[in-house]
Parts: structure tokens; sequence; C-alpha cells
């Protein structure tokens, strides 16, 4: 007699759990944290999603740069490296996968003291199956006009993470190295290419990807001159064969250079990906409506772009506000191409 195997033909779960978290450092204050459900934090990892912070006379990149870590099973904290009276709100996600999807979560902070880089070492890894995902950065800087004080993060070799700061300074750089199971993972494609000097969008061409089984690992930027309108960008994998990088300036030094990881996962463990970017034209607020997505679902952060240089103006943040609302905020609202990447991805 034919009998079928029941478990045979059953879906494979790859995520357990997925928590949005917004975490406000109030005045006064250096680091605040979030109480979430409890997790496995070897198979957990956390997504940096943005922060917002008002302009008063102290809005300095000490005051308004963020980052945030998963501290233990329970906790996710927000740091910034000196305090204000402004508050600053960030925005994470933390996403809690299995062994179907994991193989090791490894997260860390690398600081540079007065330097331009610098390295973390890890337990080796498998680099055609692993990404880096930039958690934000602090920075003693007291820079006003603050594009050159953000950095990136890239796995170098299997043992060796890199943060890399656009000047010379103190600065301390979150990450997170994920490397998923090899049946979870077709394809890995790290990628930091420098953006020209006139061009507000440049499209790099990367190795063919199913765009419906992708994902952007976000690894901050670097940029040589201060202007945050000519040095951050919004990513967004555009076809099969093209990421472009959007920003919203027209001009700075040359050196800028965007970094992020295309991650393309086997059939099935996607369910769902939808992106693009949520303008902020004249507006504090704006959406993006999408088609339904489950528990298991979450809104990744891609970069933002600004034509602005001031603090409250230009820096922005994402969340998964409801199962067919992507939300992007920021303080001050002002005219031009304002804007924040965005992928509604939901995990099966």
């Amino acid at each position: 007699m034919f009998v079928i195997d029941p478990y045979k033909f059953a879906s494979v779960s790859y995520v357990n759990s997925v928590q949005q978290v917004s975490i406000t450092i109030g005045s006064g204050a250096t680091n605040n944290t979030a109480t979430i459900t409890s997790i496995d934090t070897s198979k957990s990892w956390v997504i940096f999603q943005g922060c917002t912070g008002p302009s008063a006379a102290d809005a300095q990149a000490n005051t308004h740069l963020c980052r945030v870590e998963l501290t233990n099973s329970t906790t996710i904290t927000a740091y910034r490296d000196s305090s204000s009276t402004d508050s600053i709100t960030v925005n994470a996600v933390i996403i809690e996968g299995n062994s179907s999807l994991i193989s090791s979560v490894q997260t860390g902070t690398i600081t540079t003291s007065a330097t331009t880089s610098n390295t973390a070492t890890i337990s080796a890894v498998t680099t055609s199956r692993s990404a880096v995902f930039w958690l934000g950065n602090t920075t003693t800087n007291t820079a006003t006009n603050f594009g050159r004080t953000y950095s990136r993060a890239q796995l170098t070799n299997s043992t060796t993470v890199t943060a890399t700061n656009g000047i010379s300074q103190t600065s301390t750089t979150g990450y997170v190295v994920v490397e998923f199971s090899s049946s979870s993972i077709n394809l890995v494609q790290p990628i930091a290419t420098s953006l020209t000097n006139t061009n507000t969008s440049d499209n790099q061409t990367i190795t063919s990807v199913s765009t419906s089984n992708s994902m952007i690992a976000h690894g901050g930027f670097t940029a040589a001159g201060n202007a945050i309108s000519n040095a951050a960008s919004t990513v967004e994998i555009t076809s099969s064969t093209n990421v472009n990088t959007v920003r919203g300036g027209t001009s700075g030094a040359a050196n800028r250079v965007p970094t992020y990881t295309v991650i393309e996962f086997a059939s099935g463990v996607i369910k769902s990906t939808q992106r693009g970017t949520i303008a902020l034209t004249s507006v504090t607020s704006n959406t993006a409506t999408i088609s339904s997505i489950g528990a298991k679902g979450f809104a990744n952060f891609t970069g933002y772009r600004t034509v602005n240089t001031a603090i409250a103006s230009s820096i922005q943040k994402i969340s998964l506000t409801n199962a067919t609302t992507v939300t992007a905020s920021v303080n001050t609202s002002s005219a031009g191409d304002n804007g924040c990447g965005y992928e509604a991805i939901e995990f099966n």
C-alpha cells in the first residue's frame, strides 16, 4: 500500500519571530533599551532602521548619530556618543531564525581612535553565504555638517570585519555577521563602489539574481565631504542584474562609497519581497502601501537620501507599521528629493 509521508511536502519554516522596536534616547541620556520577547541569540540578528531627532543648538554628529545592538536574549540597546537636550528615536527590527536559515551569528563593535579604519576578528565563516549588516555608528565628532562622520562595515575575509570612516575620527561601528545555512542561500554579492562626482544616481551591475528571492544587507557608507546631501543614498535592486544608488545632492568630493550586500536566498526562504523609496518631500512622515504580509514580515532599511545639510531635516527612519504599511519619517520637513529606501520582506 502506498503511504504519503505527511511531512514530505510540508513547507519549511525559516524564521521563528520578528520583533519591531522603537527606542528613544531621552534628553541628557546616551543610551536606552527596549525589552523584547526572549529569543535564541545564536540564531538572531538586528537590522538597523535609522533614527530621527530635532535640531537644537547641540545638533551634532556626536549627539545625533546612533547605533543599536542585541545586548542579550531580551534586550536591545540604542546608543549615541554624547548626551543632548534633544531626544533621538531609533528604529530596529530583530529577526529570530532557526537552523534552516542560520549557521552562525556574530555581533560586535569596532572602534577607531582618530583613524580611518580598524578591524574585528571573528570566528571563521563561509564568505560565500555570509553578510555583514551595519548597525549604525556613534562618533565623538562634533560636526553639524556631518556627511563624512558616517562609517561602513565590510566582511574583508572569513575572519575579519573592517569598519571604515569617511575621515580620521574616533568612532564606534556596530555590526552583525550572519552566516546563512548552505541550503538557504544561492548567492551573496558584497559591493562597495564609489559614486561619481556629478551623477545623482549610479547603476551597479551584479551577477543575475531572482529579485523576488533577494534582499539588501545595508553596510553603511563613507564620504570625504561634509554635506550629507552629497553623501547619503538609497540602494535598490532594480532588475535581476542591477542595483541603483540614488543621492539627493549633485556635487561634492568623489569619494562617496555606499556599501551593501545583495543576498539571494534559495527558493522558498522568502515568501514575498516588495521594494521602493518613500518620498519625504515637504512632509515629516509618509507611507508606502504594500500587499499584506504576515507576522514574519519586516521593513528592511536600504538607506536614505536628502537635499539638506541640517541633521533634523536629513536623518530618517522606517518601520513596518501594519501588515500593509511601511512608514518613513524625518523630524523636520523640507522641499526637494528626500526619501527613505525600503524592502518589505516576509520570510517563510
